[in-house]
């Protein structure tokens, strides 16, 4: 058997097609002219389990296939009278033929294989009706993921659906066939195809005289059905890392400006109280910095500098005891904040057929879509104590913030595209959904397949359109074998088909710019001039080492203040963009003369 036809003496696909020989199943250069007959000798051969059950069938046997369901076949056999079992039945494996009288031999052709799926008895009658099916959706389920992948192909993002495992496969094809414009169906034989919707060159071209007089009926797709803009409002949520840096000076008062030996000299004339290095990392941490960088400081020198007394290096000298290595006169420093920004970009994405949209005007439908790509764990981890350096994979941002966007970059754009693709399919089907029907004499039907385009030249026709059902019926008690065939045709137009190209992401608009760290200064207490002391103000704070009688003590503290954040930077970042992509709906050929 090839391509579903026995070879018994007859030439190969020839079948009764005109009597030419043509592509057969698949579309070939020169398309197989079908002429008219005078008359067609058929019969019907069905295998149940193995045995031929032929002379049992009794009343219409009707076989239907169509595009992207399962192969069904209804048929009933006349039992011999004796015991019976209809439960026997079920999931038993039947086979329907159908055979052609020509040149002398009979020319068989497989119609469907598959299994019973419902065995109906009739007692009186002594009558089972056997209902079955391709199992084309059992076919499906018994293949892994990656066998999926592989026969379907399409696009899939894990955030438009669930994930596959432990889920339907049947299902799971489904959701890759939603994003291309194709039909799954299992042969006569068991080969599982995928078809693509568009036409091809004519396998078959029914002329004048040929299709059974008014039989030809056109259904076309209602307006409201034939959708030609699909409107998909995409959201796309994801955290920005934000790192702001601001750098702090402080520098004791009484130093006349002068560092090293030199300032230690001016303030040892007249000392005070010192912070330590303690001190201002604890006032920098408890004003919200988490990390602390780029330490310069400025110490009070120790007793001994170079082998020598360091009082010993003024004028006058003196000397000088100081244990304690961490007390300053001045320093610079960086202290870091983190923050987490939640981002959401918005693509307003428009899917359009412009030629069908300026034929009938718009039909609309709406989708949306919203991946939220918070990494909660990176972001927490993002702050915690202990962090240090600059975060991988980050820029520089307005208004000079080193920012991290977790974007996910490839998540992204595969729910994109496959989002776009989907709209895109679903405007096609329903630009497909026109319907032409013709009946013929099943003989003239053999070597017709799904997955060919066919050409109709008859009953003041002329069309070329996929094939997209075929409907077999084999009447026992009548005598006649009729196959109903019906075309998808697609109409709608337009010469642009947009690729699919993911939008740029949309500009971050310019923020307000950000406010410097406070002046940090000295409060000195414990003489008569000094000022009322001023909690508010950011730096050191303490007293003379030797206070005047009576005078106000103020505390030993050393205080940060972190400048405040614009709002811009810390509440959710909305942003926007919009995309349009065409679709060019082909146009097969339908006229009526």
């Amino acid at each position: 058997m090839i391509n579903g036809l026995l070879i018994n003496g007859a030439p190969l696909n020839a079948g009764s097609m005109g009597g030419g020989v043509g592509p057969g199943p698949g579309p070939g250069p020169d398309p197989v002219p079908v002429l008219p007959r005078d008359s067609i000798l058929w019969d019907v051969r069905a295998m149940l389990a193995g045995e031929d059950v032929s002379e049992l069938l009794t009343g219409t046997i009707r076989v239907e296939q169509e595009r992207g369901a399962a192969s069904l076949a209804d048929c009933a056999l006349l039992l011999d009278p004796g015991p019976i079992d209809p439960t026997w039945y079920t999931g038993k494996a039947l086979s329907i033929h159908y055979l052609e009288w020509r040149d002398g031999a009979w020319v068989e052709y497989l119609l469907f294989d598959g299994w019973v799926i419902r065995p109906s008895f009739e007692p009186v009658d002594s009558v089972i009706a056997l209902e079955c099916s391709d199992r084309l959706q059992d076919a499906i389920e018994a293949l892994s993921i990656a066998g999926v992948d592989a026969l379907v192909g399409g696009n899939w993002s894990a955030d438009l659906f669930e994930d596959p495992v432990g889920r339907s496969r049947w299902d799971y094809a489904q959701e890759r066939l939603s994003s291309r414009a194709a039909s799954l169906n299992r042969l006569p034989g068991g080969e599982l195809v995928v078809t693509p919707w568009a036409a091809t060159a004519p396998a078959f071209v029914y002329g004048d005289g040929v299709t059974l007089d008014r039989s030809l009926v056109w259904s076309p797709v209602d307006l409201d059905e034939r959708v030609n803009v699909v409107e998909v409002d995409a959201l796309w949520r994801y955290p920005k890392l934000r790192e702001r840096r601001d750098n702090f000076t402080w520098q004791h008062p009484n130093l006349s400006g002068l560092t090293g030996i030199g300032g230690f000299c001016v303030w040892h004339v007249d000392t005070t109280e010192l912070p330590d290095i303690a001190m201002v990392e604890e006032g920098t941490t408890g004003a919200g910095y988490g990390a602390i960088f780029n330490r310069e400081w400025y110490r009070l020198p120790p007793t001994v500098t170079d082998g020598t007394n360091t009082g010993q290096f003024c004028d006058p000298q003196f000397v000088w005891i100081n244990t304690y290595a961490d007390l300053l006169l001045g320093g610079t420093w960086t202290g870091a904040r983190r923050w987490v920004q939640a981002a959401t970009e918005t693509y307003a994405l428009r899917v359009e057929a412009p030629a069908s949209v300026d034929a009938a005007g718009e039909v609309i439908r709406r989708d949306r879509l919203a991946v939220d790509g918070s990494d909660q764990e990176a972001a927490s981890a993002f702050a915690e104590p202990g962090w240090s350096g600059l975060a991988a994979g980050g820029s520089y941002e307005s208004p000079g913030d080193w920012v991290v966007n977790l974007r996910e970059q490839e998540r992204w754009q595969a729910a994109l595209v496959c989002a776009v693709a989907m709209a895109r399919v679903q405007i096609l089907e329903a630009h497909r959904r026109n319907r032409l029907a013709f009946d013929v004499p099943t003989s003239d039907a053999m070597g017709v397949t799904l997955q060919q385009t066919l050409r109709v030249e008859d009953q003041r026709c002329r069309a070329q359109a996929p094939v997209w059902l075929l409907t077999h019926e084999l009447s026992i008690d009548a005598q006649t074998a009729i196959t109903t065939i019906t075309l998808g045709v697609s109409r709608g137009g337009g010469a642009v088909d947009d690729p699919i190209v993911v939008p740029a992401p949309p500009a971050v608009p310019s923020g307000p710019g950000r406010a410097g760290p406070r002046e940090l200064v000295t409060q000195l207490g414990g003489r008569p001039d000094s000022p009322e002391f001023d909690e508010t103000l950011p730096g050191f704070s303490g007293n003379y080492d030797v206070p005047f009688p009576g005078s106000a003590q103020y505390p030993r503290d050393f205080r940060v203040e972190a400048p405040a954040i614009n709002e811009f930077y810390i509440d959710e970042l909305e942003l926007s963009t919009s995309a349009t992509y065409r679709v060019a709906v082909p146009n097969d050929l339908l006229e009526f003369i």
